[in-house]
């Protein structure tokens, strides 16, 4: 067992598994050595070979509803650092899966195109599914306006305009970018596919979200000859200007 891991610190990420033993396993072809661990839910009394990694990753027990607390708040946030401001989670529940085991499933619509469809938690967050290539991205904003103005709940609520300027760490790429977010600049590139920019925030506008969804097509359109393709792709890349955009201002 990797000394890392005891009895001890395994026992704090969820007081409501029992950490019994720890087995080595020689897997795959290679034989490589693995560690896991066996469990058992104090609520369902299910027990469970696991392997050590996956349990960190996930510490739940996916025979009842025993997970460590997974509401639809904390899943909101985790799309946001994933996906950016794409999607809206509209609804977390519980089913069990074809072999009997519960799982966590959300209620998802996806901003852009005006999908909507149940998904399993673990593809949406962990896997980082988005939506499935339903969207094209040369209609998306325009799509996404007529949905705002038909729907007044989501036209009303507050959005910022955003004008930010990229430059990466490494290679020093430099361009800007154009977009809207309902969160904080930090909180909108907080996901680990900006790690490699520096990003810095040169204006923000506050309005309705159909306002400044509005307000970006006409920024997009009018100034899609300065269109930039960055050398990393990411969540909004295609909202993207070349420097010479700023000509412009």
């Amino acid at each position: 067992m990797n000394k890392k891991w005891n009895y001890s610190n395994m026992s704090r990420i969820n007081k409501n598994i029992i950490i019994h033993d720890f087995e080595s396993k020689l897997i795959g072809v290679k034989k490589a050595k693995r560690t896991y661990v066996n469990i058992e839910c104090k609520i369902c009394n299910y027990k469970k070979l696991i392997r050590v990694s996956q349990y960190i990753k996930y510490s739940e027990c996916t025979n009842c509803n025993n997970r460590v607390p997974l509401t639809l708040e904390k899943v909101k946030s985790r799309s946001i650092e994933i996906h950016g401001d794409k999607f809206i989670i509209h609804n977390l529940d519980f089913r069990k899966d074809n072999q009997g085991e519960s799982r966590s499933f959300i209620d998802i619509e996806c901003i852009d195109c005006n999908n909507r469809w149940w998904v399993s938690t673990n593809k949406h967050i962990n896997r980082g599914q988005g939506c499935g290539g339903k969207c094209k991205q040369h209609v998306n904003r325009k799509y996404q306006v007529e949905v705002l103005k038909s729907n007044s709940s989501l036209a009303d609520q507050k959005y910022k305009l955003y004008f930010v300027r990229f430059i990466h760490k490494i290679t020093n790429d430099q361009f800007y970018k154009v977009g809207k977010t309902c969160k904080t600049i930090n909180q909108r590139f907080s996901g680990k596919e900006y790690s490699n920019y520096l990003i810095e925030q040169c204006q923000v506008v506050e309005g309705t979200h159909l306002w400044v969804a509005e307000q970006e097509d006409i920024f997009i359109n009018k100034y899609k000859k300065y269109k930039y393709n960055p050398n990393e792709s990411f969540s909004g890349y295609t909202e993207c200007f070349n420097q010479d955009i700023v000509k412009e201002f």
